[in-house]
């Protein structure tokens, strides 16, 4: 992703890396896939009981916000509720994103 992406779309697959190959298999049409920068580090708390995570990879909120903003555009208001939403921008270097107060009366773990 980058600003010369900014034309395009965005679809979002919201699955378990145990799933996905599966899902992305399903789906028609013409689209261009692209990826997020190994980077782009996530603040959620990443725990399976059921198979091996991964190195790396986002929450999906993570990764939809990383993806506009990777094209120029700033969504700060898809974070306004995410819990882990203030530790995200800071492990990016995104703080500035937020407005002061932006996260007054949520929950931020």
């Amino acid at each position: 992703m980058s600003p010369a992406d900014a034309h395009r779309p965005i679809l979002l697959l919201d699955s378990t890396w145990a799933l996905l190959p599966g899902l992305r298999a399903k789906i028609g049409g013409n689209f261009v896939s692209r990826g997020l920068p190994d980077s782009v580090k996530t603040a959620y708390p990443r725990l399976s009981k059921m198979t091996q995570n991964p190195d790396g990879g986002l929450a999906s909120i993570e990764a939809l916000y990383a993806a506009f903003r990777l094209q120029g555009k700033t969504r700060i208001e898809l974070l306004r509720e995410y819990p882990f939403a203030k530790k995200f921008l800071e492990l990016n270097g995104w703080q500035c994103d937020a407005p002061d107060g932006f996260f007054d009366g949520t929950i931020q773990i």
